[in-house]
């Protein structure tokens, strides 16, 4: 009897060490996830600021000619 509650109680914190590592490796998806978002859209804004900019810059050198 002691024995089959031992393997139990083993089992339960298997279980649990593999339930706690699952979890972790959701957390390190979700986290790369939003950091790929987050450089994504950077990227996005970057890139219309640098657009608008050239835009500026052209009708600036225009005025100036």
């Amino acid at each position: 009897m002691k024995k089959i509650k031992k393997l139990k109680k083993k089992i339960v914190d298997e279980d649990h060490i593999i339930k706690e590592t699952f979890d972790e490796i959701d957390k390190v998806r979700e986290q790369k996830l939003v950091n790929l978002f987050i450089k994504i859209i950077v990227s996005s804004t970057l890139k219309e600021f640098y657009e608008k900019g050239d835009k500026i810059s052209e009708i600036q050198s225009d005025w100036a000619e």
